[in-house]
Protein backbone atom coordinates (compact mmCIF):
# COMPACT_ATOMS: atom_id res chain seq x y z
CA UNK A 1 0.00 0.00 0.00
CA UNK A 2 1.43 3.35 -1.04
CA UNK A 3 0.51 6.61 0.76
CA UNK A 4 0.41 9.76 -0.85
CA UNK A 5 -1.18 11.76 0.95
CA UNK A 6 -3.84 12.37 4.11
CA UNK A 7 -5.76 9.81 4.77
CA UNK A 8 -9.73 10.56 3.95
CA UNK A 9 -11.92 7.43 5.06
CA UNK A 10 -14.74 9.13 3.49
CA UNK A 11 -13.24 8.71 -0.21
CA UNK A 12 -14.45 4.95 -1.91
CA UNK A 13 -11.64 4.37 -3.55
CA UNK A 14 -10.02 4.03 0.50
CA UNK A 15 -12.42 1.98 1.78
CA UNK A 16 -10.09 -0.84 1.80
CA UNK A 17 -10.73 -1.91 5.29
CA UNK A 18 -13.62 -4.53 3.99
CA UNK A 19 -10.79 -6.42 2.55
CA UNK A 20 -8.48 -6.85 5.32
CA UNK A 21 -8.17 -8.18 9.00
CA UNK A 22 -4.80 -7.31 9.71
CA UNK A 23 -2.96 -3.60 8.28
CA UNK A 24 0.75 -3.98 7.77
CA UNK A 25 2.92 -1.17 7.27
CA UNK A 26 6.41 -1.71 6.29
CA UNK A 27 8.95 1.52 7.61
CA UNK A 28 12.56 2.11 6.95
CA UNK A 29 15.12 4.32 8.02
CA UNK A 30 18.27 4.50 5.88
CA UNK A 31 21.92 5.04 6.69
CA UNK A 32 25.02 4.30 5.77
CA UNK A 33 28.89 4.54 5.62
CA UNK A 34 28.56 8.07 4.69
CA UNK A 35 25.61 9.56 6.09
CA UNK A 36 24.10 9.13 9.91
CA UNK A 37 20.01 9.55 10.18
CA UNK A 38 19.10 13.04 11.18
CA UNK A 39 16.28 11.69 13.53
CA UNK A 40 15.39 8.58 15.33
CA UNK A 41 11.89 9.06 13.97
CA UNK A 42 10.41 8.21 10.74
CA UNK A 43 9.23 12.44 10.20
CA UNK A 44 5.88 14.15 11.50
CA UNK A 45 4.21 13.37 8.37
CA UNK A 46 4.94 9.09 8.31
CA UNK A 47 4.77 8.94 12.20
CA UNK A 48 0.82 10.60 11.42
CA UNK A 49 0.05 8.57 8.48
CA UNK A 50 0.56 5.36 10.83
CA UNK A 51 -1.43 6.84 13.49
CA UNK A 52 -4.25 7.27 11.50
CA UNK A 53 -3.83 3.76 10.13
CA UNK A 54 -4.15 2.56 13.37
CA UNK A 55 -6.87 4.34 14.98
CA UNK A 56 -9.06 3.88 12.33
CA UNK A 57 -8.37 -0.03 12.42
CA UNK A 58 -9.16 -0.06 15.60
CA UNK A 59 -12.50 1.41 15.07
CA UNK A 60 -13.12 -0.94 12.81
CA UNK A 61 -12.00 -3.46 14.81
CA UNK A 62 -9.31 -4.85 12.68
CA UNK A 63 -5.16 -5.01 13.24
CA UNK A 64 -1.92 -3.00 12.56
CA UNK A 65 0.95 -4.10 12.75
CA UNK A 66 4.43 -2.18 11.72
CA UNK A 67 7.41 -3.62 10.30
CA UNK A 68 10.41 -1.59 10.98
CA UNK A 69 14.05 -1.98 9.28
CA UNK A 70 16.16 0.55 11.12
CA UNK A 71 19.99 0.67 12.21
CA UNK A 72 19.59 0.98 15.67
CA UNK A 73 17.36 2.66 18.31
CA UNK A 74 13.99 4.57 16.89
CA UNK A 75 11.46 6.44 18.35
CA UNK A 76 8.04 5.00 18.33
CA UNK A 77 5.50 7.76 17.95
CA UNK A 78 2.87 5.64 17.25
CA UNK A 79 3.43 3.04 19.68
CA UNK A 80 -0.37 3.07 21.26
CA UNK A 81 -1.64 3.55 18.10
CA UNK A 82 -0.58 0.10 16.56
CA UNK A 83 -0.95 -3.63 17.79
CA UNK A 84 2.61 -4.78 17.26
CA UNK A 85 5.86 -3.83 15.82
CA UNK A 86 8.20 -5.98 14.76
CA UNK A 87 11.99 -4.50 14.67
CA UNK A 88 14.08 -6.10 11.95
CA UNK A 89 16.97 -4.05 11.50
CA UNK A 90 19.04 -4.86 8.34
CA UNK A 91 18.29 -8.12 7.99
CA UNK A 92 19.58 -8.26 4.64
CA UNK A 93 18.80 -10.92 1.27
CA UNK A 94 16.17 -12.75 3.57
CA UNK A 95 14.30 -10.04 4.83
CA UNK A 96 10.97 -10.68 3.40
CA UNK A 97 11.02 -14.33 4.05
CA UNK A 98 12.07 -13.92 8.34
CA UNK A 99 9.39 -11.25 8.64
CA UNK A 100 6.76 -13.31 6.77
CA UNK A 101 7.84 -16.19 8.72
CA UNK A 102 6.73 -14.40 11.82
CA UNK A 103 4.28 -12.57 11.02
CA UNK A 104 2.38 -15.78 9.68
CA UNK A 105 3.14 -17.49 12.89
CA UNK A 106 6.00 -20.30 10.95
CA UNK A 107 8.36 -18.82 13.58
CA UNK A 108 8.16 -17.77 16.92
CA UNK A 109 10.27 -14.73 17.49
CA UNK A 110 12.78 -15.17 20.56
CA UNK A 111 15.07 -12.03 19.41
CA UNK A 112 16.04 -9.27 22.02
CA UNK A 113 16.82 -5.33 21.77
CA UNK A 114 20.34 -4.98 22.16
CA UNK A 115 19.55 -1.19 22.56
CA UNK A 116 17.52 0.58 24.77
CA UNK A 117 14.35 2.49 22.51
CA UNK A 118 13.61 5.98 24.13
CA UNK A 119 10.54 7.61 24.45
CA UNK A 120 11.86 10.78 22.92
CA UNK A 121 14.69 11.72 20.54
CA UNK A 122 16.76 13.01 23.12
CA UNK A 123 15.88 11.07 26.29
CA UNK A 124 19.31 11.13 27.74
CA UNK A 125 20.18 15.37 27.71
CA UNK A 126 22.81 14.74 25.69
CA UNK A 127 24.71 18.28 25.27
CA UNK A 128 26.54 19.14 21.81
CA UNK A 129 29.95 18.79 23.20
CA UNK A 130 28.80 14.98 23.79
CA UNK A 131 26.73 14.95 20.09
CA UNK A 132 27.68 15.83 17.51
CA UNK A 133 30.69 17.30 19.03
CA UNK A 134 31.61 21.17 18.83
CA UNK A 135 35.32 22.06 17.10
CA UNK A 136 38.40 22.85 18.80
CA UNK A 137 39.15 26.20 17.01
CA UNK A 138 37.61 28.44 14.61
CA UNK A 139 39.53 27.08 11.61
CA UNK A 140 39.41 23.52 12.60
CA UNK A 141 37.86 21.08 9.94
CA UNK A 142 36.47 18.81 12.18
CA UNK A 143 34.51 18.38 15.15
CA UNK A 144 35.32 16.65 18.70
CA UNK A 145 32.76 14.68 20.74
CA UNK A 146 33.64 14.80 24.47
CA UNK A 147 32.12 11.52 25.87
CA UNK A 148 31.54 13.17 29.82
CA UNK A 149 28.83 10.40 29.72
CA UNK A 150 30.92 7.75 31.33
CA UNK A 151 29.60 4.37 31.99
CA UNK A 152 26.33 5.60 32.07
CA UNK A 153 25.16 5.23 28.84
CA UNK A 154 22.06 3.17 26.85
CA UNK A 155 20.23 1.06 29.71
CA UNK A 156 23.06 1.83 32.68
CA UNK A 157 21.73 5.76 32.07
CA UNK A 158 18.22 4.67 32.18
CA UNK A 159 18.67 2.59 35.08
CA UNK A 160 20.47 5.26 37.37
CA UNK A 161 18.27 7.86 36.37
CA UNK A 162 15.43 6.15 37.04
CA UNK A 163 13.29 7.01 33.84
CA UNK A 164 11.03 4.27 31.86
CA UNK A 165 12.06 3.88 28.21
CA UNK A 166 9.76 3.13 25.43
CA UNK A 167 11.18 -0.61 24.95
CA UNK A 168 13.70 -1.88 27.14
CA UNK A 169 17.24 -3.21 26.42
CA UNK A 170 16.66 -6.90 26.57
CA UNK A 171 13.30 -6.83 25.48
CA UNK A 172 11.41 -8.88 23.23
CA UNK A 173 8.05 -10.75 23.26
CA UNK A 174 7.17 -14.32 22.02
CA UNK A 175 4.35 -16.09 20.40
CA UNK A 176 4.21 -18.32 23.69
CA UNK A 177 4.73 -17.05 27.95
CA UNK A 178 7.98 -18.14 29.79
CA UNK A 179 8.25 -18.64 33.87
CA UNK A 180 11.15 -17.71 35.93
CA UNK A 181 11.13 -20.13 39.35
CA UNK A 182 12.17 -17.34 41.57
CA UNK A 183 12.90 -20.08 44.39
CA UNK A 184 14.93 -22.69 41.96
CA UNK A 185 18.18 -19.90 41.91
CA UNK A 186 21.26 -21.75 43.41
CA UNK A 187 24.25 -19.58 43.36
CA UNK A 188 27.51 -21.93 44.00
CA UNK A 189 30.39 -19.23 43.91
CA UNK A 190 30.41 -18.05 40.79
CA UNK A 191 27.71 -20.81 39.31
CA UNK A 192 23.97 -19.08 38.84
CA UNK A 193 21.64 -20.99 37.95
CA UNK A 194 17.65 -20.24 37.46
CA UNK A 195 14.70 -22.78 35.76
CA UNK A 196 12.56 -21.64 33.40
CA UNK A 197 9.43 -22.82 32.11
CA UNK A 198 7.30 -22.88 28.76
CA UNK A 199 3.74 -21.50 30.43
CA UNK A 200 2.55 -21.04 26.61
CA UNK A 201 0.41 -23.14 23.63
CA UNK A 202 3.93 -23.29 21.65
CA UNK A 203 7.32 -24.36 21.23
CA UNK A 204 9.37 -20.83 22.01
CA UNK A 205 13.06 -19.75 23.18
CA UNK A 206 13.72 -17.14 25.46
CA UNK A 207 16.91 -15.19 26.23
CA UNK A 208 17.29 -15.99 29.95
CA UNK A 209 20.03 -12.39 31.10
CA UNK A 210 21.67 -11.99 34.08
CA UNK A 211 22.76 -8.69 35.22
CA UNK A 212 25.44 -7.99 38.11
CA UNK A 213 25.17 -5.34 41.13
CA UNK A 214 28.34 -4.15 42.08
CA UNK A 215 29.10 -2.79 45.35
CA UNK A 216 28.18 0.27 46.02
CA UNK A 217 31.99 1.86 47.06
CA UNK A 218 32.59 0.54 43.09
CA UNK A 219 30.78 3.51 41.74
CA UNK A 220 29.27 1.81 38.81
CA UNK A 221 26.34 1.13 37.02
CA UNK A 222 22.80 -0.25 39.14
CA UNK A 223 23.49 -2.98 36.94
CA UNK A 224 25.53 -4.21 34.24
CA UNK A 225 24.69 -7.82 31.84
CA UNK A 226 27.43 -10.01 32.32
CA UNK A 227 25.87 -13.47 30.64
CA UNK A 228 22.53 -14.48 28.71
CA UNK A 229 21.80 -18.12 27.71
CA UNK A 230 18.99 -18.73 24.81
CA UNK A 231 16.60 -22.36 25.90
CA UNK A 232 15.00 -23.82 23.63
CA UNK A 233 11.53 -24.92 24.99
CA UNK A 234 8.91 -27.61 24.15
CA UNK A 235 5.02 -26.44 25.51
CA UNK A 236 5.19 -26.99 29.06
CA UNK A 237 8.85 -28.14 28.87
CA UNK A 238 11.62 -26.77 32.22
CA UNK A 239 15.35 -25.97 31.65
CA UNK A 240 17.96 -24.50 33.83
CA UNK A 241 20.02 -21.76 32.42
CA UNK A 242 23.08 -21.99 33.73
CA UNK A 243 25.97 -19.05 34.31
CA UNK A 244 29.30 -18.98 35.24
CA UNK A 245 30.86 -15.70 36.40
CA UNK A 246 34.65 -15.07 36.03
CA UNK A 247 37.00 -12.56 37.35
CA UNK A 248 36.57 -9.90 34.45
CA UNK A 249 32.80 -10.24 35.27
CA UNK A 250 33.13 -8.45 39.38
CA UNK A 251 36.22 -6.70 38.49
CA UNK A 252 36.70 -2.80 37.04
CA UNK A 253 39.34 -1.28 35.09
CA UNK A 254 41.66 0.99 36.84
CA UNK A 255 42.96 3.97 35.19
CA UNK A 256 46.32 3.91 37.84
CA UNK A 257 47.66 0.08 36.55
CA UNK A 258 45.90 -0.07 33.55
CA UNK A 259 44.26 -3.22 34.18
CA UNK A 260 41.17 -5.09 35.44
CA UNK A 261 40.94 -5.56 39.07
CA UNK A 262 38.60 -7.62 40.78
CA UNK A 263 36.50 -5.75 43.23
CA UNK A 264 35.63 -7.37 46.72
CA UNK A 265 32.42 -6.90 48.44
CA UNK A 266 28.66 -8.37 48.02
CA UNK A 267 27.34 -8.12 44.50
CA UNK A 268 23.40 -8.82 43.69
CA UNK A 269 22.18 -10.87 40.89
CA UNK A 270 19.51 -10.06 38.37
CA UNK A 271 18.01 -12.73 36.51
CA UNK A 272 15.28 -11.47 34.13
CA UNK A 273 13.64 -11.42 30.54
CA UNK A 274 14.97 -8.01 30.19
CA UNK A 275 16.53 -5.18 31.81
CA UNK A 276 13.67 -3.75 33.20
CA UNK A 277 11.78 -7.56 33.41
CA UNK A 278 13.97 -8.87 36.21
CA UNK A 279 12.26 -11.87 37.50
CA UNK A 280 14.47 -13.26 40.42
CA UNK A 281 17.34 -11.90 42.57
CA UNK A 282 20.19 -13.24 44.60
Amino acid sequence: MTYGGEWDTTLPHQQLDVYYDTCVIFLGSPSGEGHDRKTLGFGEEVENMVKRFGKHNKEKGKKTVVVMTVPGASTTAFRDDVDAILVQFYPGEMAAQSAISILFGDAVPSGKLPMTFPLGENDQNFTKSQYPGVKSSVLSLHTNANYTEGLFIGYRWYDQNEVEPAYPFGHGLSYTTFEYDAESVKVEGRNVSVTVKNSGDVEGKEVVQLYVGFPESANEPPKLLKGFKKLSLAVGESKEAQFTLLDRDLSIYDVESHSWKLVEGEFDLFIGSSSRDIRATA
